[in-house]
């Protein structure tokens, strides 16, 4: 009972803190003024772009399901690399990895960004953008990663972030055939889930042991 009392106590003396201002500023309020735009734009009934789709499409509760984890994992990834990216980049030994992360998770952001909100499926073919554009963009920054990155890339662990470039090269391949079905429609995203799942594990891994060791990693392949 001494504990509970002690820990009630604490609670007691619990204040409002704040520190900075611009943590609010820079999240809270873009936050408060999203939604107030939603509430008085013209275009649509705010209900429609504040509400969960399935609920509003009443479709069934798996309706997209892995194509929602998926979204989920790469900007959980994605955040994770760019913290880590900040991180390394502040540390004078640490500084090419750190950039390396960063590259990496500014990709994952736009692709979790493009799948969540159907970029290149809907949005550019709507504003009169061919989705090949979209995917050459993708291809360039990546062949950019590539070429800057090198040392970082073969001092990691890479098959993961190779085993995910090439299933989202067999999807993207998959997509652009002339023809469709159930089968290729599943395996396209099938390929895109896989490796959406060894590329995140790529970048939390590879963050990880990075701010682990808080130095280079030259030997990284035979860390555990």
């Amino acid at each position: 009972m001494g504990v509970i009392a002690e820990k009630i106590h604490d609670i007691g003396r619990l204040r409002i803190k704040i520190r900075s201002y611009r943590p609010i500023a820079f999240s809270v309020v873009p936050a408060i003024l999203l939604c107030l735009f939603v509430k008085f734009q013209p275009w649509v009934s705010p209900w429609v772009m504040m509400a969960d789709p399935i609920v509003y499409l009443k479709g069934e509760v798996y309706t997209g399901a892995i194509s929602s984890l998926g979204a989920i994992m790469w900007m959980c990834a994605a955040s994770i690399a760019l913290f880590a990216g900040v991180v390394l980049v502040r540390m004078q030994n640490s500084t090419e990895y750190g950039k390396f992360l960063l590259h990496l998770g500014i990709l994952t952001v736009a692709l979790s960004f493009d799948d969540f909100f159907l970029i290149h499926d809907v949005i550019a073919p709507y504003l009169g953008i061919d989705e090949k554009i979209i995917y050459a963009l993708y291809a360039l920054f990546s062949v950019f990663i590539f070429l800057r990155f090198p040392r970082e890339i073969l001092t990691t662990d890479n098959f993961l972030l190779l085993l995910g470039f090439f299933l989202f090269g067999a999807s993207i391949f998959l997509d652009v055939l002339p023809f469709s079905g159930p089968t290729v429609g599943f395996l396209e995203d099938a390929c895109k889930f896989v490796g959406i799942v060894a590329w995140s594990t790529y970048l939390v891994r590879a963050s990880w042991m990075t701010l682990s060791q808080n130095k280079p990693i030259l030997k990284y392949g035979k860390e555990s």
